[in-house]
């Protein structure tokens, strides 16, 4: 896809966020229909788009790239309706087993940000519980037909504790597709502590139900988080972040509190300076771009603005995703979980899924096979073909 449509989307998702003019200035015949949609679609962004084909001074674009636009809004409103089915049953579960779950960003981000459920599109359902929680909730689930798929349900309690130490959340998925995240703390990496955020409830469209969430400078902090982390590969990530400062939602001196608290003062600022390059300046952000290393904002603009091939990743790309993590903190506590983590993959734990024997000795017999996993990535990164980038997360 050329600069052209790349242009196009920013141009017109800025615009939908209250940007004051477009960045773009293309007459309409230099746009393709086909390949500005298929950017919009694969960076969450049709709905903000259209909303910038609204907005005064949007640039005239041709009539078949507006409908193509209308018709995948409408598509992504039906799939964020059958979610939103989803949800309500989920919720209703969870709660006939007494249990408090946290829904993280999908309808209820949706919502706060943007007034509207079916605003940003969402391919799945997050949900927080705590970690005592963790069992009930996945027979909860499991009752309204989403059986765990990941990890493997034939994992032993050895295996299956080291994966909680290591990662954030199990994966179910129900007989139609439809995925649920059921997390234990928001990130596998060691850097909000697991009690962050004790939410709050908004209510949800078409729902009718009190949807527990983040409270806004917490849903702030750990949406920066998870896009670093990810470098930004989608644009909705930004936008989400610039909508909730649009609308007047956050406490800024809570935010740079718990920034404070946190380390992540870099964090909020990488944050500022792609937001201001790309889509729409946030003043509350700006004080923290002193905090932005050029590492870790070339990192992500690298990952914003192009697809990356992540079908075959080879080893050395590995190794730049564990550089780019180290770049987000500088704790030692934090690098050293990463790294075991980058040293023993979930892929890893499946294989040792019957193995006996309490969690260190998995542990152990995961990092003794180790060496063998490296070798055998290196020798395949060398042979496989590149197949191209793969599907949006």
């Amino acid at each position: 896809m050329g600069d052209i449509s790349l242009d196009a989307v920013l141009g017109l998702t800025a615009l939908g966020l209250g940007a004051d003019q477009a960045a773009i200035d293309l007459a309409p015949n230099q746009l393709a229909s086909e390949d500005v949609c298929a950017m919009a679609l694969r960076h969450g962004v049709v709905g903000l788009m259209l909303s910038g084909l609204e907005a005064p001074g949007a640039p005239v674009v041709s009539n078949d790239l507006r409908l193509t636009l209308e018709d995948h809004f409408r598509r992504q409103t039906l799939a964020c309706l059958r979610q939103q089915a989803v949800l309500k049953k989920a919720i209703t579960s969870l709660e006939g087993f007494d249990i408090r779950a946290t829904l993280l960003k999908g309808p209820s981000l949706s919502v706060v940000a943007y007034g509207n459920s079916c605003q940003r599109p969402a391919g799945d359902l997050d949900f927080l519980v705590s970690e005592n929680d963790v069992d009930r909730a996945e027979r909860a689930l499991a009752e309204i037909g989403f059986p765990r798929v990941m990890p493997l349900t034939t994992m032993r309690q050895g295996p299956l504790r080291l994966y909680q130490k290591l990662y954030k959340h199990y994966q179910l998925i129900n007989s139609e597709g439809s995925l649920i995240e059921l997390h234990w703390r928001l990130l596998n990496e060691p850097v909000l502590p697991d009690t962050f955020g004790n939410g709050f409830t908004v209510n949800v469209a078409l729902n009718r139900q009190e949807i527990r969430t983040l409270p806004n400078e917490e849903n702030v902090l750990y949406l920066c988080l998870h896009g670093t982390l990810h470098r930004w590969e989608r644009l909705i990530w930004l936008a989400d972040v610039i909508a909730l400062f649009k609308r007047g939602l956050v406490d800024v001196d809570r935010l740079r509190s718990l920034a404070r608290e946190h380390g992540l003062c870099r964090v909020l600022g990488c944050t500022a300076v792609l937001a201001r390059r790309w889509l729409v300046a946030v003043p509350e952000l700006q004080p923290f771009e002193c905090h932005a290393t050029e590492k870790l904002n070339k990192s992500c603009e690298n990952a914003l603005c192009f697809d990356r091939a992540r079908t075959n990743p080879t080893f050395n790309q590995s190794w730049q995703e564990l550089s780019h993590r180290f770049a987000l903190h500088q704790g030692w506590p934090y690098r050293f979980q990463t790294a075991t983590r980058f040293l023993i993959s979930e892929g890893m734990l499946n294989r040792l899924a019957g193995s006996r024997g309490p969690m260190w000795v998995v542990g152990a017999k995961a990092l003794a096979l180790t060496p063998v996993r490296a070798l055998s990535a290196r020798t395949f990164a060398q042979s496989a073909p590149n197949t191209g980038p793969s599907d949006q997360r």
